[in-house]
Order: C-alpha cells, then structure tokens, then sequence
C-alpha cells in the first residue's frame, strides 16, 4: 500500500487550487488580507499520479541547518489590512473527529515541541490547533517596503527564506535595549523565544508609538514602589500603550519546516527508534494549514479569520 499525497492552495478553504508538487516555483495567492506567495516542499513525495517529483529545495549545498529537513511549507508577502502580531496565528485543521490515544499523545506531544504556546483543540468533533506565527515557524524574515509600490520577488526555491526579523521590532525597543534585543532577532530560536514574550522584551511605553506625556524619573518610581509595597501592594505588570503591529508596508516571509516526518508513508519518527504511524490517528482525510486571525470568541478559528490556507490530501493506493 503507497500512500499519495495532493497539495492544494488558495484563498480560504472553499477556493483552493491544485499545485504541482515540489516543481520548485511560488504559488502566487491573493486574498482581501493578504497578497503572496506559497511554496510546498515535500521529500519522499509521491504524488496523486504515483509520480515522485524531487524538489530543488532539498539541494541544501551549504545549509547545515536544512540538512535533515523532511518538509516545508513557506510563505512571502504582505498583509493589506494591518494586524496586530499577537493575533496572527498558523492553524492546522480537520473536518472530522481524530482518533487519538488516551494517556500518551505524540501527535499533540510534537505539536507542542513545534510551538509552546499551543492552543490544543484536537479533541473537538472538528479539530484544530492554532499558535502565533512568529514564535513558531522555522525561520522568519522582514523588511520594509512601501505599500504602493509592487510586491518584491520572493528567493528562489534553492535559496530558501533565512532569518532576520530585527527590522519589524526596531522602531518598538527602547533606546537602552536595542542593540541586546536586535541580537535574539537574528537567531531562529531565539527570535521564537522572543516573540512568545513580547511584553517581557518590548518596552512600548519608551518608543515613538506611545502617546505617554512623560518618563518617571527613577527616584520617582522607586518612591512609589517603596510606598506599594508598605502598604501591601501587589506590584502589577506593566501595560502596554500600543501594538506591535504588522502593516501594509511591511514584507514578512516565513517557514515551517523539521525533519522527524517521512515521506510517503507519513510516520513520525522519534529518536531511540520510536515511529508512529500519523495517519492512524488523522485518518485518511485532508489537512489544512491556515494562516488566519485569532479568533477574538477563542476556539476553532472562523471561515472570516482566515488569510490563505493550503491543504495536504492523502490517499492510499495498492502497489
């Protein structure tokens, strides 16, 4: 038995559109929120064809930190309404129930080694996770560009996306923690790490975004934090007065990509030999990887926060 696999892409998930696998070129996508590009790259692939087409975005050459890399779902382009950082989510989706194993879940265990801070719907009769873009994917990059003059080109397939978010966060950080903060933003795992404590890293009430009048002299602050603490006070954080927010002006490529996942037969692979057949627990049925908007009710995103979604769809042929 060889399991297929189709990849569609579109707008939302009642307009998607076949692709060709692994041909190595970009997906152009337009959505009333977003305009860009997607790219698929899966290695062991066979196709709905039983054709198995290689990408030339496994051709690493020098890019140790690719080299085990099994799969890759990148996107370039530009929100074109703005979008606070927070409220941009990856989601992956089902339709139908999952058959998950009590106890012991290694589907949801790696999803959660992908992003921390995911919010875990795979119980529900329609399953879903969502996590914040920026403290998940792979790799993330931004610069700035105007809004009225056309797309840039998205790198080639074999020159994939490679780090440096520092450029989206400069005009947030306040004058004293620039130089320390702009060094996490060009490190994969640190930039996940910043951006998944955004309030702890940006000091919004010291930039130019904030409306704040004036600054507490240090003598000042210390004074009353002298005074909250006679009285039994609880020190609260503080709150932010702007957002940091992604804009029609700014160009953000990301990816998600790992190893762990084989292809074709879809199994996860763990160290110390373990594997888990993944299908086993999806079934034989689509996936949807969407990038959306947080649903502001919580829960399963909507059909109105979505910005462009793509879809694996698997089937199991004889040999």
């Amino acid at each position: 038995m060889t399991r297929r696999l189709s990849i569609a892409v579109g707008p939302s998930p009642s307009e998607l559109k076949p692709i060709p696998p692994n041909d190595g070129n970009w997906v152009p996508v337009t959505s009333p929120s977003f305009e860009g590009y997607i790219a698929v790259h899966i290695k062991g692939l066979v196709d709905e064809d039983g054709n198995a087409p290689e990408s030339p975005y496994f051709d690493f050459e020098e890019d140790e930190g690719r080299k085990d890399v099994t799969w890759s779902f990148q996107i370039y382009g530009r929100l074109l309404r703005s979008i606070p950082v927070d409220d941009i989510v990856i989601s992956l989706m089902f339709e139908k129930p999952l058959h998950l194993p009590w106890g012991c879940n290694p589907l949801v265990s790696f999803l959660k080694f992908l992003s921390p801070k995911l919010e875990d719907g795979t119980s529900e009769a329609r399953p879903w996770t969502t996590a914040p873009v920026f403290s998940t994917m792979t790799y993330a990059m931004h610069t700035r560009h105007p809004a009225s003059l056309p797309l840039p080109p998205p790198p080639p397939a074999h020159k994939p996306i490679r780090e440096g978010m520092h450029t989206l966060v400069l005009p947030y950080l306040s004058p004293g923690s620039a130089a320390a903060e702009l060094k996490q933003l060009n490190q994969p795992r640190k930039r996940r790490a910043f951006f998944a404590n955004l309030d702890k890293h940006l000091n919004l009430n010291l930039n130019s975004h904030s409306n704040s009048s004036s600054k507490e002299s240090t003598g000042e602050r210390k004074r009353q934090e002298k005074e909250k603490g006679e009285k039994g006070e609880k020190e609260s954080a503080p709150k932010s007065t702007a957002k940091l927010m992604v804009t029609p002006d700014d160009v953000v490529g990301t990816e998600l990509c790992y190893g762990r996942i084989s292809f074709p037969d879809v199994r996860l692979r763990l160290p110390l030999g373990l594997s888990f057949d993944l299908l086993r627990f999806t079934g034989i049925q689509p996936l949807r990887i969407v990038a959306c908007t947080r649903n502001p009710n919580g829960g399963r995103p909507r059909d109105e926060d979505v910005l462009f979604c793509g879809e694996l769809r698997f089937t199991e042929c004889e040999d």
